[in-house]
């Protein structure tokens, strides 16, 4: 009985969950992803993610961006998303100065527009990093 929970912790320990940030709009599902833990000192990537709800595509003008800060992180103050027909992503560069858990938030400004209007969108989507 003591193996078998000893086993399924030691599981459990081995393979983390990403921290996830989702949020949703009329237009839009965006999810921002980071990876379950980062090496302190070494660059690692946040996942951000856009997809355009039917009847939708990202604005071919806007400058669609994010900003992401956190304390303890160095990340981009401005980066610019890259543009799909029916989503926006970006890679993210970040890395931890020090170890611990750090909040990061991404500023993130984008627009989608459908056959009679466009909507500009500004989100903030948080998560944790736990950085190692």
């Amino acid at each position: 009985m003591r193996r078998a929970a000893l086993a399924l912790a030691l599981v459990g320990c081995a393979h983390a969950a990403p921290s996830v940030a989702r949020d949703a709009g009329e237009a839009y599902v965006a999810r921002l992803e980071a990876p379950a833990t980062i090496p302190v000192g070494a660059a690692a990537t946040l996942t951000l993610t856009i997809d355009a709800r039917p009847g939708f595509h990202p604005n071919e003008d806007y400058p669609h961006h994010a900003a992401v800060r956190g304390d303890g992180v160095d990340a981009p103050a401005r980066l610019p998303l890259a543009r799909a027909p029916t989503s926006l992503t970006a890679a993210i560069p970040i890395t931890a100065r020090t170890p611990g858990r750090h909040a990061l938030t991404a500023d993130v400004a984008f627009a989608l527009c459908d056959a009679d209007r466009c909507l500009i969108e500004k989100r903030t989507l948080a998560l944790t990093v736990d950085a190692r």
